[in-house]
């Protein structure tokens, strides 16, 4: 089932190129060409959304606003959002609630080389019921997209917010919750998008993430509170995610990487880097930490505390997503993780045979396998204690001491001088060439 993107669309309030030009009789409230105050709408109507704001000479700012939506999209965000704002324009959100129900329709969206900033408002999307029959289901990329693929791990037909074509949104001190697929979400950069969440609580109540950088998009979340039912992020592709700072609990991983698309673009993907931070903040997970999916990426945990009922803090292996590149034997970047202040119980599992995974441990201290052959580094301040059986590279020199494992666990290992060597807490290093 795809949107029809034919239908028209309308906005309750359309403000164009610095003037209103459109009021329905169903928005009350104070209306002038530079600020909404006060505006109420509630309206089922499909082909009928909240406010508009589009054009170069548009610097709107809507407060105290309570908006209230439901009926079928067509597309993915536009007129048909409770706010949003488009070519050019600038929308300034105060105190606003937002509340979407039905299939894509988001709270809000910012597209066409626009800007969204929104502060101390609460926003909500409530899909259609998305337990169906997959043979009913029509999938499409692009705005029509009524659900997310597969491969995502996500179900539902609803993002509370997006962020489209060379775009930026700003979110402070607000609430931004989905039943399902996405509160955060970004698509389709253009050149590049950017979304940023300072002191936010973002939630997804039965599937979806917390927020997702499309290829070309980056997204920071600062000092937020997530609480979701799959992964605080999904990054794909050129692109980048930083947690700083934040509280998460996750119904899956923390974050999930992968790269999107094939055929022709395959020599382009091949060297797509993904960017993935998570600093300082507290973050539980029900699987593996982070997951990336034949992808290239770098990783940077710093001074995070990372609880994973999974004991996994990094796994990579092979995509499961049929149109995901193959590198055929070509070298490609790779995963390059670092731990910088960490003090962590997790493993690191290298599973995919198309690229190399290196790991470089800056004062900190992991207890947990390593497998794969990673290449592996420590400074003089690092620690690594093997608590399964590991298959590591060594790179550089090993500061004395440095490693170690538990009784009866076997570090086998490629680099320095081969031999075989009893660690202090009972288990051994073996050194081959």
């Amino acid at each position: 089932r795809s949107s029809d993107l034919s239908k028209p669309e309308f906005a309750a309030l359309e403000v164009r190129n610095g003037r209103v030009a459109v009021r329905d009789a169903a928005l009350s409230g104070e209306v002038t060409d530079t600020l909404a105050k006060n505006i109420r709408l509630n309206s089922g109507r499909g082909d009928l959304g909240g406010v508009y704001v589009s054009g170069q000479g548009s610097d709107y700012t809507v407060e105290h606003a309570n908006i209230r939506l439901s009926g079928e999209g067509q597309g993915l965000g536009g007129k048909l959002s409770g706010a949003a704002v488009e070519d050019h324009g600038v929308l300034t959100l105060k105190d606003c609630r937002i509340d979407m129900t039905g299939r894509l329709r988001c709270a809000t969206s910012a597209g066409g080389n626009s800007v969204l900033k929104v502060y101390d408002s609460l926003l909500v999307s409530h899909g259609d019921p998305w337990n169906v029959d997959e043979k009913e289901v029509t999938w499409v990329i692009g705005p029509g997209m009524s659900k997310p693929p597969v491969f995502l791990e996500i179900e539902g037909n609803m993002r509370t917010h997006c962020t489209v074509m060379d775009s930026e949104s700003y979110f402070y001190n607000s609430t931004v919750i989905a039943d399902s697929w996405a509160a955060l979400s970004t698509d389709a950069a253009g050149d590049r998008v950017y979304l940023e969440a300072n002191d936010c609580k973002v939630i997804t109540t039965r599937s979806g993430y917390g927020t997702y950088a499309d290829t070309g998009c980056y997204c920071t979340l600062n000092r937020c509170d997530l609480d979701v039912a799959n992964m605080a992020a999904i990054v794909a592709g050129e692109s980048g995610v930083v947690l700083r700072d934040c509280t998460a609990k996750c119904g899956s991983y923390i974050v999930l990487n992968h790269v999107v698309g094939g055929g022709p673009m395959l020599d382009a993907l091949l060297t797509q880097v993904s960017s993935i931070e998570i600093s300082g903040g507290s973050y539980r997970c029900d699987s593996e930490a982070v997951i990336v999916k034949s992808n290239n990426a770098d990783i940077l945990f710093d001074a995070a505390e990372i609880r994973s009922r999974a004991g996994v803090l990094v796994r990579s292996k092979i995509n499961d997503d049929p149109c995901a590149p193959d590198p055929g034997g070509t070298e490609v970047y790779g995963v390059h993780v670092t731990l910088k202040n960490m003090d962590t119980e997790n493993s690191i599992l290298h599973e995919d045979p198309n690229r190399r995974m290196t790991v470089r441990l800056e004062n900190s201290r992991l207890t947990g396998a390593i497998t794969g052959g990673v290449l592996v580094s420590l400074d003089e301040g690092s620690r690594w204690t093997a608590a399964a059986d590991s298959d590591v590279t060594l790179n550089g020199d090993v500061p004395a001491g440095a490693i170690d494992a538990l009784p009866g666990v076997t570090i086998t290992a490629r680099g320095g001088e081969a031999g075989e060597y009893t660690l202090p807490s009972g288990g051994r290093l073996i050194v081959i060439l």
